[in-house]
C-alpha cells in the first residue's frame, strides 16, 4: 500500500538525516620545497569529545616532525586544547598515520565548526601537480559513548613548482626577484 512505502521513506529517510557530523580537509595549494599549515575541520551536529582517524598522505608530502620525532600536529585553540583533549598519533603499517584525540574529562570539542588541529605538512621537490589526501578510518564519539564511523573524505594538494613572481626561485617574492 502507499501508506507502507510511505512509512518505509519515512525509516529511510531517519537514516540519512541521524546527524551531519565531518570531519575533512579543504583543499590547498603548496609550493615544492616548503611547508604549509593545513587545517583540519571538524563540523559537529553531535556533542563531540573524542575523534580517531588515519590519514594517508601522497608520496613526497610529510607531516613536520618534533625535535623529539613526534609528529607536529597542533590544537586549534579556538575548539579545543592540551587542558582539555590529549592528542597522539603514531605511523601505521599501511604508510597512513593514525591521529587519536580524547578527554578523559569528557570535555567536548568547543563550537559545532572550524578547524580543531593544524597539519604541518612538508611538500618535497616533487612535480607539480594535484594530489590526493585521504582520511579513512573516521571515528568521531560523543560524551555517552555513541560513536559515528564516518565515510572517507579526500581533499585536493595542489603543489605548484614555483611562486608566480619568484624569479630567483628563493621561495619569497620580493624585491630581489626585480633585480634577477
Amino acid at each position: 500500500s502507499a501508506y507502507s512505502a510511505a512509512e518505509g521513506w519515512k525509516s529511510f529517510m531517519n537514516i540519512v538525516v541521524e546527524s551531519v557530523n565531518s570531519i575533512y580537509f579543504e583543499d590547498a595549494t603548496a609550493f615544492v620545497n616548503t611547508t604549509i599549515d593545513l587545517p583540519l575541520q571538524l563540523k559537529n551536529e553531535d556533542d563531540i569529545t573524542a575523534v580517531q582517524f588515519d590519514v594517508y598522505l601522497p608520496d613526497g608530502v610529510t607531516i613536520e616532525k618534533t625535535s623529539r620525532g613526534k609528529y607536529n600536529i597542533t590544537f586549534n585553540e579556538d575548539r579545543a586544547d592540551n587542558s582539555t583533549h590529549t592528542l597522539s598519533s603514531a605511523l601505521q603499517a599501511d604508510g597512513a598515520v593514525r591521529v587519536l584525540c580524547y578527554s578523559t574529562d569528557s570535555e567536548l570539542f568547543w563550537g559545532n565548526e572550524g578547524a580543531i588541529f593544524n597539519f604541518p605538512l612538508e611538500v618535497s621537490d616533487m612535480e607539480e601537480g594535484d594530489y590526493s589526501i585521504i582520511i579513512k578510518n573516521i571515528i568521531l564519539t560523543e560524551q555517552s559513548g555513541k560513536k559515528h564511523e564516518i565515510p572517507s573524505m579526500t581533499s585536493t594538494l595542489n603543489v605548484l613548482a614555483v611562486a608566480l613572481g619568484d624569479c630567483n626561485r628563493d621561495n619569497a617574492v620580493d624585491v630581489a626577484d626585480i633585480v634577477t
